[in-house]
């Protein structure tokens, strides 16, 4: 089997347009058996109806995401930012009677063959962003298959258990090798293995792919990087990390202020507020300077 995962689209019908075409003319060179789709149809864009009519039409599987559900009153809008909220109360007076039926009845989380779907991660389905390996290995224990696919985050990316061999994707994704971390180039034959769990976005927002990357979830030497600089931490700051992970998932809801992620600081800053003992990343980067 063969197929076309994509996810976020957010009502906007030129970009949905453009994957869809890319599906095409992938499938012109070797059939694609199915499209899934891990959610977010709607939130922002200007086009939420007809979005979800393309998306009925042409995809297999359509999962639920945060904005689906809040645009049909499933969601509380307190939880959103104050654009996601207007965003979200628009979007609610645009649908039609039949998608908003439509939107409430999806589902949050599919098992299917292999593969488990959700939008956001296997421990926080419409919510949690999993943008670090520390998140990454607590969700691998909230789900049983052998894969994961989920959306919400924007970043294209697979994380992998260390001791297992992750397969190369058919299309390349986005390149995030700064840190060493091992890579999957696209001429990569997939490995024949049969061992291991990986939990993967592979968003095809942008019809022209670039490259991939692998990441093992217990790598000794980053456990953690910051979504938006690869800056790599220690394993002290990494624990630090975990300590407010295990906040739960209702503070990692919480963080959906502006829908994007927070950095690697952040997440620390939040932590040691709590033990005046504990410098900041800043402090600890100037006394090394000093030291050098």
């Amino acid at each position: 089997m063969r197929y076309a995962i994509f996810t976020d689209i957010h009502a906007n019908l030129e970009a949905l347009e453009a994957v869809l075409e890319k599906i095409d003319e992938i499938a012109g060179e070797k059939p694609i058996d199915q499209i899934w789709f891990l959610g977010d149809l709607v939130g922002y864009g200007p086009n939420p109806n007809e979005c979800i009519t393309t998306l009925r039409e042409r995809t297999d599987v359509i999962i639920a995401g945060n904005h689906d559900w809040a645009a049909v009153g499933k969601i509380d809008l307190e939880d959103f930012s104050s654009a996601a909220r207007i965003s979200a109360e628009w979007t609610a007076e645009q649908l039609t009677e039949e998608h908003r039926t439509f939107l409430a009845d999806l589902p949050e989380r599919l098992e299917l063959d292999e593969c488990t779907l959700v939008h956001g991660s296997p421990y926080g389905p419409l919510w949690e962003y999993l943008t670090s390996e520390v998140l990454a290995e607590r969700s691998f224990q909230y789900f049983s298959s052998r894969y994961c696919f989920v959306g919400h985050t924007h970043v294209p990316v697979i994380f992998q258990q260390a001791d297992s061999i992750a397969n190369a994707p058919t299309l390349p994704l986005v390149e995030t090798t700064e840190n060493g971390l091992s890579h999957h180039e696209a001429s990569e034959e997939p490995s024949s293995e049969e061992s291991g769990k990986d939990v993967a976005e592979m968003a095809m927002i942008h019809p022209q792919p670039t490259h991939s990357s692998s990441l093992a979830a217990a790598h000794a030497e980053s456990a953690y990087a910051d979504p938006e600089t690869g800056q790599s931490m220690t394993e002290e700051e990494a624990n630090m990390v975990i300590e407010g992970s295990k906040r739960g998932a209702d503070e990692q809801s919480a963080v959906d202020a502006g829908d994007s992620p927070p950095t690697g600081n952040e997440i620390i800053a939040e932590v040691v507020e709590e033990d005046d003992e504990v410098d900041t990343l800043d402090d600890e980067e100037e006394r090394r300077e000093d030291v050098d």
